[in-house]
């Protein structure tokens, strides 16, 4: 038995963990497209639950319990110590859809010019699945609302914050709501990490991208201006900190829960199964409970794939589901304006406050 994990984020190698143990004679190569150590990227994860990934690794390994958020490196790194000899992650592998075909057997992927055969495909790919289209009728649609991301050292900031540090219900009539909170991020990397939710409209966001922020984004002239007029002074030098000597990048929530997720022997896991407001908590989660499931799903039709997958399929559609609700419940109470009020663009509203 062979199986390709395409997209060696948390996801991927959670249900590479899985797999290993739910398919005890598989061959498990997990393709990533970055081409260095995820260990040393991303920001910070909040609703962690270490229980659930030291069940995913299921060695006997622990993480330590904190009271604070999680570096995202710290845990990629968890997951990935867990993979046995027979779970190779190949970095810098890039694997197209286009090239790809699957049928009832298995699929066929070409990696580096070289065509290989897989009784099962994972897309673990992110939230701009190349695959996706391949199982699901329906897509993801834009929220509404961005999230502004910001990274800073606490020593540069010099106070951590924590929770909603400033919210503005009110901010044209009928209602323009707009939030900025924050939390400590410790490990093996310690810093604030701090949002700004804000509506804009779509002409403004820039198209889906694999991942959830958008890398080398440049802050908008607009972005403090917005923040002081909106929120008040300690938002404003909070973020004008983190402009000056942190990091700041978007985040366009865009929302999704596919209709099905297993086609043939191809099934659809995390991010390219469902994605949802951040204000969940449930991004990296969601996607561990996938590749658990789905070991379960195995465990439960140990000699029958396609009877698992379909167990797996329903599960995640379900659960998809459940969480596109509570996405859209919380957007129209927290982040969008009243029904019959346009969302208004942050740069004109920066241009009306300098008048």
């Amino acid at each position: 038995m062979r199986v390709a994990v395409v997209g060696g984020s948390i996801g991927g190698l959670a249900v590479a963990n899985v797999l290993q143990r739910a398919m005890r004679e598989a061959r498990i190569e997990i393709f990533e497209a970055f081409g260095g150590e995820l260990s040393e990227k991303g920001g910070g994860l909040a609703g962690v639950e270490p229980s659930l990934f030291e069940a995913i690794r299921g060695d006997g390994a622990r993480l330590e319990r904190r009271w604070s958020g999680w570096y995202y490196g710290d845990l990629w790194r968890f997951l990935r110590e867990g993979l046995s000899e027979r779970a190779r992650l190949r970095l810098g592998a890039n694997v197209s859809a286009a090239t790809t075909s699957v049928d009832a057997r298995g699929a066929t992927l070409t990696v580096d010019g070289v065509e290989e055969r897989y009784d099962l495909l994972i897309a673990a790919d992110g939230q701009k699945s190349e695959f996706r289209e391949r199982v699901a009728t329906n897509r993801p649609r834009y929220s509404g609302y961005v999230l502004w991301r910001g990274m800073v050292s606490v020593e540069e900031l010099g106070w951590m914050p924590r929770g909603i540090i400033a919210r503005n219900e009110e901010l044209v009539p009928g209602g323009y709501p707009v939030e900025t909170f924050g939390y400590p991020v410790t490990g093996s990397r310690t810093f604030a990490n701090v949002g700004f939710y804000v509506p804009t409209p779509l002409d403004e966001v820039p198209p889906l991208s694999r991942n959830r922020q958008i890398a080398d984004a440049r802050t908008p002239t607009w972005f403090l201006p917005v923040v002081e007029a909106t929120l008040g002074a300690t938002a404003a030098q909070l973020w004008r900190t983190i402009v000056d000597k942190g990091k700041v990048t978007p985040h366009p929530v865009w929302l999704f829960a596919a209709d099905r997720v297993v086609n043939d022997r191809l099934a659809l896991l995390g991010d390219a199964a469902h994605t949802a407001t951040p204000r969940t908590a449930r991004g990296a989660y969601t996607a561990l409970v996938d590749a658990a499931v789905l070991g379960i799903a195995l465990e439960q039709f140990p000699d029958d794939l396609d009877a698992a997958l379909a167990a797996y399929n329903d599960d995640v559609v379900r659960r998809a589901d459940d969480i596109l609700k509570l996405s859209e419940e919380i957007g129209r109470r927290s982040f969008l304006p009243a029904p019959g009020v346009a969302v208004r663009s942050p740069a004109s509203f920066a241009a009306t406050t300098d008048t």
